[in-house]
């Protein structure tokens, strides 16, 4: 099986084996659910950092009113990341179910058959 990086860095190689063996792969698909898998991660990664800041901002806050501010504009980065969670979920399951179907890559060793 070949690793979704070694997919995504020699997608040209990829492309080439399969055409060689004359089958069809979802290399398109897994190239683009990667990016969207990649910017999911991403986006989840800068808010979840995000959260983690302002929760030190909270407990250093003094007054009561700013905290609850603050805590109300984190319960919507929280309500970001819940949504996020089952997309990034959902493309990564599927991206691995697609990276199953890419055969591996022959020796270039070996003679290109007629089927």
């Amino acid at each position: 099986m070949l690793s979704l990086q070694f997919i995504r860095e020699h997608a040209d190689v990829v492309r080439k084996s399969l055409d060689d063996r004359r089958t069809p792969g979802p290399l398109d698909e897994i190239l683009e659910l990667d990016v969207r898998r990649r910017d999911l991660l991403s986006e989840t990664e800068r808010l979840r950092a995000e959260q983690n800041a302002a929760g030190k901002k909270i407990g250093a806050a003094k007054d009561p009113a700013e905290r609850q501010r603050m805590i109300a504009e984190m319960k919507g980065v929280s309500e970001r990341i819940d949504e996020l969670a089952p997309a990034l979920r959902e493309a990564e399951e599927r991206l691995n179910a697609l990276v199953m179907e890419i055969p591996n890559i022959p020796d270039a060793s070996t003679p290109l058959g007629a089927d």
